[in-house]
């Protein structure tokens, strides 16, 4: 048995133990079962090592769920079972008493209300994507377990998809750049790919190299010729293809989501010398 040919972000081990669906898989002293939690937060974040100081590797939503594993300091150490992503996360931010998510944020953001009224007062903001458990609903709003009201038109059913991840992508056009980020507060170009993706029902993983060996198949004809929906990989970024023009991306260049000529985009590339890795189109579900 070979430890390094798992990744650390994908499967959850380390110095002195392992989850325990990697029994058999590595050697280990122990295995631990683990233990659910949710998150409670409108947003928090995945750290590649406990304490605030430490780098953002991603973002966990309202209502997620993670399994953790090691509790240390207040910070917790668990995968993601939203995408499979391993890392640190504050006690402070999730909860071991679960709630049966039954819909989900389908609007960019969405407020939520202390009573069922535009009027009332806010008690957080929720970003696309975050994980409810609706109760009841009154006229226009929808009852947050333990939490608030919500604007009815802002949720979705768990399990309703969009037709078109593109335009979906393109309702983050302006958000700012957040490295780690993967909500509609701050979001990083493979975050973007991820949610949008999400939102048709396709599963991605959460980094660009990961998404680069595994989204769809990959496209080996001229850049000239992609087609909507296709993605561009250059090492640690990707971007959209809105047409044969245009692309969209999350990037550090405009700081922030940004629809771009995609002759601006490959010109800036050849000057600072960086060269296209992969080209890839996702295999989307007909609906």
């Amino acid at each position: 048995m070979s430890d390094s040919v798992f990744d650390p972000r994908e499967y959850a081990y380390k110095a002195g133990f392992a989850a325990d669906y990697m029994r058999g898989l590595i050697r280990s002293p122990k295995f631990l079962v683990g233990e659910v939690f949710q998150v409670k937060i409108n947003v928090t974040s995945l750290k590649k090592s406990p304490g605030q100081s430490s780098e953002q590797v991603s973002e966990l939503l309202f209502g997620e769920e993670i399994i953790i594993y090691e509790i240390l300091n207040g910070w917790a150490w668990g995968q993601s079972q939203t995408d499979g992503y391993v890392g640190y996360v504050s006690m402070d931010h999730i909860s071991c008493k679960l709630q049966e998510n039954t819909h989900e944020v389908t609007a960019l953001r969405a407020f939520v209300y202390k009573q069922p009224d535009i009027k009332a007062a806010t008690i957080t903001c929720l970003s696309m994507a975050s994980q409810l458990s609706i109760t009841h609903s009154k006229g226009l709003f929808a009852y947050i377990e333990n939490l608030g009201w919500i604007f009815e038109k802002s949720i979705r059913t768990l399990g309703g998809v969009e037709s078109d991840f593109v335009s979906v992508a393109q309702k983050f056009t302006g958000t700012p750049y957040l490295w780690g980020g993967r909500s509609s507060f701050g979001i990083d170009c493979s975050g973007l790919v991820q949610l949008s993706l999400r939102r048709v029902g396709v599963l991605c993983p959460r980094d660009t190299d990961q998404q680069a060996s595994s989204v769809g198949s990959p496209i080996n004809h001229e850049i000239t010729k992609l087609l909507r929906g296709d993605l561009i990989y250059v090492n640690g970024h990707v971007a959209i293809i809105v047409d044969p023009h245009t692309i969209l991306h999350a990037n550090a260049f405009h700081m922030s989501v940004e629809l771009e000529s995609l002759e601006g985009f490959l010109s800036r590339l050849k000057q600072d010398n960086i060269h296209i890795t992969q080209m890839r189109r996702p295999s989307l579900p007909s609906h």
